[in-house]
């Protein structure tokens, strides 16, 4: 299942997920306070923990803290999470056509290294916030990278299915 991902392939990503990104941050910052932790997506709603959407509202993620650091795991997580979540329903839309599906299981495979990266960094940031004794801080970034694992889980068991799938038929 794992072919090499390109730099290409990854750079792409990370556009689409400044993008996603944006969207949302734009949707929570606009919503209603009641509403802002549903935002919708092209093919699902997104929903956002408090603290995520807090983190969307934050003007304080270019700071270099603690809370910054909390609040930018957040961001990359929800993002990447959404990209994930489009590409596997793309990747079920596109069942019928070979070349479709294989941009988006390349998509996913690309994803899945950008997840890799934002746990591993936001690991390092739990560490310090355990270090720091800041246990909202701990609570918030465990649920979202939580969430974020999830996702990569659910992407890798769907391509790993696809490919027995093909060799078996």
């Amino acid at each position: 299942m794992r072919s090499s991902v390109t730099p290409q392939q990854i750079a792409s990503e990370e556009t689409k997920i400044r993008k996603v990104e944006e969207s949302v941050r734009v949707f929570v910052r606009v919503a209603d306070p009641k509403f802002r932790q549903i935002v919708p997506m092209r093919f699902f709603n997104l929903i956002l923990t408090a603290a995520e959407a807090d983190a969307y509202c934050a003007d304080y993620v270019h700071e270099k803290n603690l809370r910054a650091d909390v609040a930018r795991v957040l961001l990359r997580s929800v993002a990447v999470t959404a990209r994930i979540t489009t590409e596997l329903e793309e990747l079920k839309r596109s069942q019928n056509s070979d070349s479709l599906w294989k941009l988006h299981a390349d998509s996913l495979l690309a994803l899945l290294e950008v997840a890799s990266a934002v746990t591993e960094n936001g690991e390092r940031v739990l560490e310090v916030a355990r270090q720091s004794d800041a246990s909202a801080e701990q609570e918030s970034t465990r649920t979202s990278l939580s969430k974020l694992r999830d996702s990569a889980d659910f992407a890798v068991q769907t391509l790993s299915r696809a490919e027995s799938e093909t060799y078996a038929g």
